[in-house]
């Protein structure tokens, strides 16, 4: 495994949701952070020239406590695998009161700056971040809506607030589109109000301006839901599984 890395972050008054939850996306928010702010803190431009740029491939988070009533998280992150353009970290979140409340793994790709094309970690990378080259990378389980029901499907415009320095739309902004759809879709099926788990995928790039159709599926056990978010051109540009507790 590699050197770990943790951060305190204390949430606002934006950072809750109706329920007095914190949300989804500020969780995230927070791990993306820890992500930049561990790299930035160990490579330095003499340790390498061009350090490419980093793009995030998939999310899982699953959550073992409730986020009710925190007033801040401590997130702990630990780079696990560096294997040809391909990275993967695993983090940790704690109450301010020292209990878990989730895990969570992401899949990131390293692109050159320039033509934003795949580009080979460097080799010192592995040294610096303590990551061993034997090293296993995580699996996941697919995400498919085979068997599910289609139970509600909403459009959203990205604006120009929503592109991040990358000249696309944040990746978290998605995952506010899904779960804005996801909490329509699961009053509106009587299921799913509570998150365990959520996966997402990232497939394709929305610009600023474009139109996307976020569209729900339900099992019919009501265990779980996917929403697909699609462009104009009916392309999907990212999958979402949420998993519902027991």
């Amino acid at each position: 495994m590699g050197h770990k890395y943790s951060e305190h972050y204390t949430m606002r008054t934006y950072d809750y949701n109706q329920e007095g939850e914190i949300r989804l996306t500020s969780v995230m928010n927070a791990l993306q952070d820890i992500s930049t702010r561990h790299f930035n803190s160990v490579i330095r431009p003499s340790d390498v020239r061009n350090t490419g740029l980093w793009v995030i491939v998939e999310w899982q988070v699953s959550f073992e406590n409730s986020l009710k009533a925190v007033e801040a998280i401590e997130v702990v992150t630990e780079p696990i695998y560096f294997r040809k353009f391909i990275a993967y970290r695993t983090y940790e979140f704690f109450s301010e009161k020292s209990i878990l409340l989730g895990r969570a793994v992401s899949k990131w790709a390293y692109l050159d700056i320039e033509n934003r094309r795949s580009k080979t970690i460097p080799e010192s990378f592995s040294k610096l971040f303590g990551v061993e080259n034997s090293t296993i990378k995580p699996k996941r389980e697919p995400i498919s809506t085979t068997g599910l029901t289609e139970v509600f499907s909403q459009s959203f415009t990205s604006y120009d607030s929503d592109v991040d320095i990358n000249r696309h739309v944040n990746n978290v902004v998605y995952v506010r589109w899904a779960v804005d759809a996801y909490k329509k879709a699961s009053l509106k099926a009587q299921g799913l109000e509570t998150l365990k788990e959520v996966t997402v995928v990232y497939r394709k790039e929305v610009m600023a301006h474009e139109t996307v159709v976020a569209t729900v599926f339900k099992d019919p056990s009501q265990d779980h839901m996917v929403t697909t978010i699609k462009n104009e051109l009916g392309e999907i540009c990212v999958e979402l599984a949420f998993k519902a507790k027991a």
